[in-house]
This record gives C-alpha cells, sequence and structure tokens, in this order.
C-alpha cells in the first residue's frame, strides 16, 4: 500500500495495522446494514446458548437454525425494552 491508499474490512473482521517507522493515522466509518445488524443479534444468540452449556451451530451454517435464534434473540430484546431492562 501507499500513502492515501485505502481499504475496506467488514464490521467483524479482526485486523491488525503494523507500521513501522512512519506515522499513520486511521480513520474508521462504520455502517451497519440490516445483515449486518442480523449477524450480530445471531452471534449474541450463539454466545447467550455456550454461556448456558449449549453448543450452537455457527452462524451460517443453517438457514432455518439462524432463522429461530434470531427470532429468538429479537423477541428476547423486545421483552428486554418492554419491561425497562435495557
Amino acid at each position: 500500500m501507499k500513502p492515501g491508499d485505502g481499504v475496506y474490512i467488514p464490521v467483524s473482521a479482526p485486523h491488525w495495522v503494523k507500521v513501522e517507522d512512519e506515522v499513520s493515522v486511521s480513520m474508521s466509518f462504520t455502517f451497519y446494514s440490516p445483515q449486518v445488524h442480523r449477524r450480530a443479534r445471531l452471534y449474541k444468540m450463539n454466545d447467550m446458548l455456550r454461556s448456558r452449556g449449549i453448543k450452537p451451530t455457527a452462524v451460517g451454517q443453517s438457514t432455518f437454525r439462524d432463522a429461530a435464534k434470531y427470532a429468538a434473540i429479537s423477541a428476547f430484546v423486545a421483552c428486554k425494552r418492554l419491561f425497562g431492562f435495557e
């Protein structure tokens, strides 16, 4: 890369910037599409299931299971908001 170049890194992708002896300035503009928001909720649901000793399927492995998990986490979030727990 050269000065002025940019790179696209998806929101959920880990990354690391290493600069030798040069000064570097980094700026991020984050855009959350509905797909990114949905995927984040699915990761959260998998985390909640794992914390209860359940081994969920990976996000993207099963359309049916992803839909069920998304419906469950969305209902959970809606209930939290409705009863003032958020």
